[in-house]
C-alpha cells in the first residue's frame, strides 16, 4: 500500500478507535469510582479529561491495529525511504511527551472524583485526599444557567466554585461528566444550606447571547 492511502486508513482507524472509547471509557469509570456516600452526591471529573483518556487509549491500541494490518499484503505499507537518525530521535521525543500528557490526563479522568455528604466536601486526586467542613467554606461563587464564563466561553452554567479559608476551592457543574444542569442546582442547594450561606453571582459571568 502506498504511502498516502496508508495514512488515510490509520487516520480512519484512529477515528474509529476514538470513537468507541467515546462510548465505552464513561460506563468503565463509572464502575471505577466508589458509590455516591450516604445523604451525599459524588461528582465526576470534567468531561474533557475524557479526551484525554480516549487518546491515550487510542495511543496504546493503534500500533496493535497496525501490526494486524502488516500481516495483510494489500494493507502492509511500502518500504519507505530510511528516515535520519536525527529526525528519527526527535519524532520519538515528541511522541513521548505527547504520550506522557495523555498519560497524566488518562489517570485523573479514572482516579479523581469529588464528593459531598453531611461530613463536608471532599476532593480525590491520583496522589491523595483533600477534605473540608462546611465550617470552611468563605464564600460560594455561581455562574447562572444561561450565562458562560467570559474568560472561557465554553463552560456555561450552571457553574458552582466553592473557596476555603485556607485557600483553595472546589468547582462542580455543566463541565462535569454525567452531571445534569438540575442535579448541579440540587447540589449547589445543598452546600448552600450546609454552609448557611447564599452564592453570589461570580463576577466572570456573563449572559449567553440569544438565550
Amino acid at each position: 500500500m502506498k504511502k498516502p492511502a496508508y495514512i488515510a486508513l490509520v487516520l480512519s482507524l484512529l477515528a474509529f478507535t476514538m470513537g468507541a472509547y467515546y462510548l465505552i471509557l464513561p460506563l468503565l469509570q463509572s464502575v471505577l469510582l466508589p458509590p455516591a456516600p450516604a445523604g451525599g452526591f459524588l461528582i465526576r471529573p470534567a468531561k474533557v479529561l475524557l479526551f484525554g483518556a480516549c487518546a491515550i487509549c487510542s495511543a496504546l491500541s493503534l500500533p496493535l491495529l497496525q501490526n494486524l494490518m502488516h500481516r495483510h499484503p494489500k494493507l502492509r505499507l511500502q518500504t519507505p525511504s530510511p528516515m535520519k537518525e536525527g529526525a528519527k530521535r526527535a519524532l520519538y521525543l515528541k511522541g513521548g511527551l505527547i504520550f506522557i500528557v495523555y498519560l497524566v490526563t488518562g489517570s485523573f479522568y479514572f482516579l479523581s472524583y469529588q464528593t459531598i455528604s453531611e461530613q463536608g466536601l471532599s476532593t480525590q486526586l491520583p496522589w491523595g485526599q483533600r477534605n473540608h467542613r462546611f465550617e470552611q467554606i468563605q464564600e460560594i461563587l455561581v455562574i447562572p444557567e444561561g450565562h458562560r464564563d467570559r474568560r472561557n466561553k465554553q463552560r456555561e452554567g450552571p457553574i458552582y466554585s466553592v473557596r476555603f479559608s485556607d485557600g483553595s476551592d472546589f468547582s462542580f457543574g455543566s463541565q462535569n461528566e454525567a452531571l445534569t444542569a438540575e442535579k448541579a442546582l440540587e447540589i449547589g442547594r445543598f452546600v448552600a444550606e450546609k454552609a448557611g450561606q447564599q452564592p453570589r453571582i461570580n463576577p466572570r459571568s456573563e449572559a449567553i447571547p440569544g438565550s
